[in-house]
């Protein structure tokens, strides 16, 4: 009698999608169990998988050899930091071809990565605004990731905007700053440019603009506005009046605020008052 033992194999396969593919650098971890004869665990193993940085389709090693109709569910116990874990695959060893050749079954799995980057707006404001159009503001900018209850930072970096310009924050090379879902984004000015007051929409962790999931690519903003205003002009002070002096000259009256005119008329009425008083008192000497 003989014992006819067929066997197959199983292959992971895995894709990865999305704007943020580029953040896809952490490896992806499969547990694989699969069951036969009776026994839910006879063949048990783990496979890892680690991205290449370009977003090409990943594929393990075939496991094998694995009984024919054995079922096999392979799940993902690690998925790289991607947006979701895909669900487990389940699948059962196939039997061999008609020429007597192995198969082997592929599990697939697809991971979403999301990605936004981020861009700086400057905004000038006030009656002064216009004369500052060529001035250069600072911003120093930080994104934020809780890892785990630890705040973690993803970038920070200096950016220089002029008002009214609108800026992406970029790496050394020039390429747009690539942000998993879930960072924080937040700027303090540096340098205000010499304005009279100025304000950061997002200027905290707390106060941050957050990259959020999804299949296109999310664009964060912060705005920040430097008001500049004119300063008032001060009262201009009247100079003084000339007046004859003593001596035949002319001197100088420093202006208490009244009008000439009011001061003749004042100097006109106490020489009427001196005059009507001398009148009176002469009166009451000759009567």
């Amino acid at each position: 009698m003989t014992n006819e033992y067929r066997a197959g194999g199983l292959q992971i396969a895995k894709a990865i999608d999305g704007p943020g593919v580029p953040l896809a650098t952490n490896p992806f971890v499969f547990a694989v169990s699969c069951a036969f004869n009776g026994d839910p665990a006879a063949f048990t193993t783990t496979v890892t998988l680690t991205p290449t940085g370009d977003g090409s389709p990943l594929t393990s090693n075939v496991i094998e050899p694995l009984p024919v109709g054995a079922v096999c569910t392979v799940t993902e116990t690690d998925s790289g930091g991607a947006d979701a874990t895909p669900p487990p695959v389940t699948v059962t060893i196939p039997d061999v071809d008609s020429g007597g050749v192995a198969q082997v079954v592929i599990a697939g799995f697809v991971n979403p990565f999301s990605a936004a980057q981020i861009q700086v707006t400057k905004v000038l404001a006030g009656d002064a605004a216009g004369a500052h159009t060529a001035a250069v503001f600072t911003l120093a900018v930080t994104c934020q990731y809780d890892l785990n209850g630890t705040r973690v930072t993803v970038y920070s970096g200096s950016v220089s905007v002029t008002g009214g310009q609108t800026v992406p924050v970029v790496e050394a090379a020039g390429d747009p700053v690539l942000l998993p879902p879930g960072s924080h984004c937040f700027a303090v000015e540096t340098d205000n440019g010499g304005a009279n007051s100025s304000t950061v929409d997002h200027n905290s962790y707390d106060t941050a603009v957050i990259a959020e999931t999804g299949d296109q690519l999310g664009t964060l903003t912060i705005t920040a506005v430097n008001t500049f205003t004119v300063p008032p002009v001060p009262p201009r002070p009247y100079p003084p009046v000339p007046f004859p002096d003593a001596g035949g000259g002319s001197g100088t009256l420093s202006w208490t605020g009244l009008p000439v005119g009011r001061w003749l008329l004042i100097g006109f009425a106490l020489l009427a008052l001196g005059a009507g008083l001398v009148s009176a008192t002469r009166r009451r000497r000759t009567g």
